[in-house]
């Protein structure tokens, strides 16, 4: 049986964990420079270019990467979010309303993620090991991930003006679809597993209640797809 080779997945880790531990300081510099300067765009460098690196070489290790997939995420989030915070309320460069949407749509998603978990009564692995909705990004939530992070470049580096207001337009729309849609296609994947009516489940009372409600709103999403067949 060949060795499996763990350091692919370590780096990459490392490249993910760091990030993260980077964000006090880079909110600390955005805040000590009044704005955006050398520092603060120097440690953004790194962060983005660690998130760039991390993926592709944990993909080079055997198996899954069920820590970074948990970290990476969470990393990318406190990142922009902090960032949208404070380039929003401090130096007024991202419109406030814009930021609640980004950072409502992050709070409501963990929140229900979270507690599916919680009432699931899963370990973490198992939990991340599902691979559907409820734990990996659909292509729309990516889009919608990748045009925060393009905003919050081009708010960061001196880009035209122009990019900033459509911009912002755009990461409006993702943002609000992806959340529309995470929320439809959790229910259905909450039905789908039965996840919440297992005799394992920490809270028997909520997890038939979130499963019932996730059922009916994941009937009424097939009835709305075999109407629009028609």
């Amino acid at each position: 049986m060949p060795r499996r080779n763990p350091w692919p997945h370590r780096i990459a880790n490392f490249l993910t964990v760091s990030r993260i531990l980077l964000v006090p300081p880079f909110v600390f510099s955005l805040l000590r420079e009044g704005g955006p300067g050398t520092y603060t765009r120097a440690l953004v460098v790194y962060m983005v270019l660690s998130d760039l690196l991390d993926g592709p070489i944990a993909r080079r290790g055997d198996g899954k990467n069920l820590i970074g997939q948990f970290l990476d995420p969470l990393g990318d989030k406190l990142m922009v979010g902090l960032g949208y915070l404070v380039l929003s309320l401090k130096f007024h460069l991202i419109p406030l309303w814009l930021t609640a949407l980004v950072l409502g749509r992050f709070l409501i998603l963990r929140g229900l993620w979270g507690l599916v978990f919680w009432a699931s009564g899963m370990d973490l692995r198992s939990f991340l090991g599902l691979g559907n909705i409820l734990t990996r990004p659909n292509w729309l939530g990516k889009l919608a991930a990748d045009t925060q992070m393009g905003l919050f470049l081009v708010v960061i580096f001196p880009f035209p003006e122009l990019l900033r207001t459509a911009g912002t337009y755009i990461v409006a729309a993702f943002t609000g679809a992806s959340g529309i849609s995470y929320l439809l296609l959790s229910a259905k994947a909450i039905r789908d597993t039965g996840i919440l009516v297992t005799p394992e489940v920490r809270s028997r009372a909520l997890g038939r209640v979130l499963h019932r409600a996730s059922s009916v709103l994941a009937d009424r999403i097939w009835k709305a797809e075999q109407r629009l067949v028609r």
